[in-house]
């Protein structure tokens, strides 16, 4: 085929051609005129970004028989080395492919030949492409001839994954990494080659086809190859996002806008609206996973951000999230990359996408914590001022016979104490399920059947309860209080310390002793050691802080424990 793809066409033939990597063009170039260039280079980098083509610059360079002070090679027509060197017939200047000559032996014949002298050039250079891709053995063979190769030999190593190439290789070469070329810098370039091609094709397109080329000037190249051959010579936007797949600018922003209004229905709408024009998947979820980012950029950053948008873009960016905080859009955008991750690896990407789509616009906005904290105190203070006291009130009941009608007060608190100190926390009475809503009936002792234990009893009226109550290391009667003691915080005190199992007990301990009890439940903790310098030191428990917590959380101190100070 007589057609020069436009990537080999416009392939970098001087220092000044290769895009974006100006240090490392300037420093091969002094290094040259100063003669004081390495006998080894490791050109690393992604890839489509000059590392070849820099390569065999600097072998014309330094092999040039018209060399220019300013290019340091031909200026006008190539003499025989350059133009050799640039269709890669030079005998003197070999490229190796390291992926299909890994071996100990493609790396033996290098070490024998390079003995020799050049035979018509300067210098004898070789340049190993994707050096990472030699074996072990093959780079120990090398090691010695890299290290000290003769005066007339240049090795020049390029590979995109350098973290590959042993220790011991890197270390005798002087290391140069390319860098990815940002989506201006492609721009330019794809700008400039359109106008000495004779191709139309406006900014937004230049700008769409640099973005998916990804940092790469030769993928730049291959896609504007591609849209040429569909469009010809007057390429539009609308027909470069169909051919390539890519998801329209239009829509991506109305999809950011429906998620950030918390509207699933017209954002999946949209969704299927852009699948149905054949959208891939994988592109769609990278471009809402992109504008978030874009969006928390913008957020943070302002018009000062680094990204690659124009300023009708930052403009619409802020607009839309005006009413959101940086710690919402953070929040969407990690929820963004973990679903997109699951849609990379699902089999069934559609309903990956939308399950993707539906959870960033159905998740709620997150709450500062200055403004709970500011709830909390204001309650706080609210319960502290107005202590709350919870009362029953227990009807006085007629037994069988008139002369034995007992009354019994009419409010009492019901309290749970714990030891070490004794904090009181007041329960609020609600009813157990299991128990009648009618009033309880008051038996008087002759009723009472003494042969029993309270556990005993308890068990005949409720089996669950009395089994939790069994595991008690003691139940003792004081006065008109019931103590139950564990060994520990289990889950038997557990039990036993929730509402419902406080006014079952309380109602079998009334009915058990024929008097109003209340119930103390608690479990044996360590005895603290007193301070001798402190000897009066308050318990944490007493902390008005942790009373008001309590208060508000409805909670129970289960366990304290000491923390010792650094």
């Amino acid at each position: 085929m007589s057609y020069l793809v436009l990537a080999r066409k416009w392939r970098p033939q001087t220092f000044d051609d290769v895009v974006g990597q100006e240090f490392i063009t300037l420093t091969l170039k002094n290094a040259i005129l100063s003669g004081k260039l390495a006998h080894a280079l490791i050109f690393s980098g992604p890839r489509g970004v000059g590392k070849t083509s820099t390569a065999r610059i600097v072998a014309k360079a330094l092999n040039c028989i018209n060399k220019n002070e300013e290019e340091l090679m031909c200026s006008g027509k190539l003499c025989s080395f350059c133009s050799e060197i640039s269709e890669g017939t030079s005998i003197d200047v070999q490229e190796i492919d390291a992926a299909s000559h890994t071996g100990v032996n493609d790396v033996r014949e290098i070490i024998d030949n390079v003995k020799y002298l050049p035979s018509s050039a300067k210098m004898k250079i070789y340049i190993i492409d994707e050096a990472h891709m030699l074996s072990q053995a093959a780079f120990n063979a090398l090691l010695k001839t890299l290290e000290e190769p003769p005066g007339h030999v240049l090795f020049i190593l390029a590979t995109t994954e350098s973290h590959k190439i042993p220790a011991t290789i890197q270390s005798r070469c002087q290391k140069y990494d390319f860098k990815k070329l940002t989506v201006s810098e492609i721009s330019d370039k794809l700008r400039q080659i359109s106008a000495d091609e004779s191709i139309e094709i406006d900014s937004e397109t230049i700008s769409t086809i640099a973005k998916e080329a990804d940092g790469s000037i030769r993928d730049s190249l291959s896609i504007l190859d591609q849209v040429i051959a569909t469009c010809g010579n007057k390429i539009e936007y609308a027909r470069t996002i169909e051919i390539l797949g890519l998801l329209d600018k239009t829509h991506i922003y109305d999809l950011l806008k429906f998620i950030l209004g918390k509207d699933p229905k017209s954002a999946v709408e949209i969704l299927h609206n852009v699948i149905k024009h054949g959208v891939i998947h994988n592109k769609v979820a990278d471009e809402i996973v992109n504008i978030i980012r874009n969006a928390v950029m913008v957020k943070i950053c302002g018009k000062e951000s680094s990204l690659d948008l124009s300023d009708d873009e930052v403009k619409e960016l802020e607009i839309l999230t005006l009413e959101n905080s940086v710690e919402d859009l953070e929040m969407l955008f990690s929820l963004a990359i973990e679903n997109a991750e699951n849609v990379h690896k699902s089999s069934f990407q559609e309903l990956s996408l939308e399950s993707m789509v539906i959870k960033l616009a159905t998740t709620r906005n997150s709450i500062p914590i200055n403004e709970i904290l500011g709830k909390v105190t204001s309650l706080a203070k609210k319960i502290s001022s107005e202590p709350e006291v919870v009362e029953e009130t227990i009807q006085p009941i007629e037994n069988n016979r008139p002369e034995n009608k007992k009354s019994v007060p009419n409010k009492k608190k019901t309290n749970i104490v714990l030891e070490e100190p004794p904090l009181i926390v007041e329960e609020e009475l609600v009813p157990d399920p299991e128990i009648s809503t009618e009033p309880e009936k008051i038996k008087e002792i002759p009723h009472v059947n003494r042969n029993e234990t309270f556990p005993e009893f308890v068990r005949k009226q409720n089996a669950i309860l009395g089994v939790h109550l069994d595991k008690a290391i003691s139940i003792s009667e004081e006065e008109s209080d019931i103590k139950i003691l564990f060994n520990e915080n289990n889950i038997n005190f557990e039990y036993l310390h929730r509402k419902n199992s406080i006014v079952s007990l309380k109602s079998h301990a009334n009915e058990y002793y024929a008097k109003e009890m209340n119930i103390r439940i608690d479990f044996k903790e360590q005895e603290k050691k007193i301070s001798k310098d402190n000897p009066g030191k308050p318990s944490i428990k007493d902390d008005n802080a942790v009373k008001d917590a309590l208060s508000i959380f409805d909670g129970t101190i289960l366990k304290t424990k000491a923390v010792k100070k650094e």
